[in-house]
């Protein structure tokens, strides 16, 4: 968490270029927790979202795509048994 955090602080204080590496860095061990314990998918899929925004906001809009789909894709599946999901649903549809 504190990775994604820092950078979403970052962005919020203008350094945006900054908070890519840190959001990337979470992803990834949000992604090997995720592998390992599923519980882990809807942090992997919201700093996916997140990793969508800092790439947009930066410019590589083409790259934002990718992460946000898988955002949206993960979000989907854990929305299909758990109505909770379905606000983070729509926040990585937006940012879509």
């Amino acid at each position: 968490m504190s990775l994604n955090n820092l950078g979403n602080r970052y962005s919020e204080i203008g350094k945006r270029i900054e908070a890519v590496a840190p959001t990337e860095e979470a992803v990834t061990i949000r992604r090997e927790l995720a592998t390992t314990n599923p519980a882990y998918r809807g942090d992997l899929a919201g700093t996916l979202n997140n990793l969508g925004i800092r790439y947009s906001e930066i410019g590589k809009r083409a790259e934002a795509v990718t992460p946000t789909e898988e955002a949206a894709t993960i979000y989907r599946e854990l929305a299909a048994t758990n109505p909770a999901y379905r606000g983070d649903l729509a926040m990585a549809l937006t940012s879509l």
